[in-house]
């Protein structure tokens, strides 16, 4: 499995990766208030299913990556120099584009470092805005300089090593592509909400199958005190 299996896993993983950035580049400009409601139900079936397919490598990416680590210690292998992804990643595109920032700091450059990069901040749902200032923050550690991949690993532990970059890479590629279906989801939320007349905070306290049903009843098919329970702002009902 070492062996062959990370190469099979990161080939069907990429393949979902490319599904997201379709389904984001099909999302992200759409007005949703002019939409269907079936539209908006299927855009977050897809949206959920893709997550799902996605975030289901957590089951591979992280016992890969202990293992490889443990084996490569025991065998005294220096694994941290080759502690790195396999492949490229957007968080290396972002890092290479700042440094290129570094030297034109214009307006426009700035906006369109923003625009791209907009879903940098996001994490598990909550959109943190990603500004200006933080740029400048970014470009006050200039002499940063990413690690860069070793390639053509060979050796008697080169599948190791292998393994342990794979495992390095799908752990990474799913958490930025988790950014970025959160970030572009996030006004289809605040659309099913609406239709839903519920908050957004409640919103994400559904499960995907009760949002479903909740808009094939075209009402929250979930009870008012359980929602506010489970965003704890009440206690649980005393017996």
């Amino acid at each position: 499995m070492i062996k062959n299996g990370p190469k099979k896993n990161i080939k069907i993983f990429d393949k979902h990766v490319y599904a997201a950035k379709k389904f984001i580049r099909n999302i992200k400009d759409k007005k949703w208030s002019s939409e269907l409601i079936q539209v908006k139900k299927n855009y977050f079936e897809k949206y959920y299913k893709l997550l799902e397919k996605i975030q289901n490598y957590y089951a591979i990416a992280v016992p890969l990556t202990n293992y490889c680590e443990k084996e490569l210690i025991t065998r005294n292998v220096d694994y941290l120099k080759y502690a790195v992804p396999l492949k490229s990643l957007d968080i290396g595109i972002f890092e290479k584009e700042l440094r290129k920032l570094y030297s034109k700091k214009s307006a426009d450059s700035i906006k369109k470092f923003i625009d791209k990069f907009s879903w940098i901040n996001t994490s598990y749902n909550i959109n943190k805005k990603f500004t200006k200032k933080d740029i400048l923050q970014q470009l006050e550690s200039k002499n940063y300089i990413p690690p860069k991949r070793i390639k053509n690993v060979k050796g008697r532990y080169a599948y190791l090593i292998k393994g342990l970059q794979s495992g390095i890479y799908l752990r990474n590629r799913m958490k930025e592509m988790s950014q970025q279906l959160w970030y572009f989801f996030e006004p289809l939320a605040v659309s099913l909400a609406k239709e839903l007349a519920i908050t957004r905070d409640s919103f994400f306290h559904l499960t995907p199958d009760e949002v479903i049903k909740s808009l094939n009843l075209s009402r929250v098919m979930v009870a008012d005190y359980d929602l506010k329970l489970r965003r704890g702002n009440v206690c649980h009902r005393q017996n």
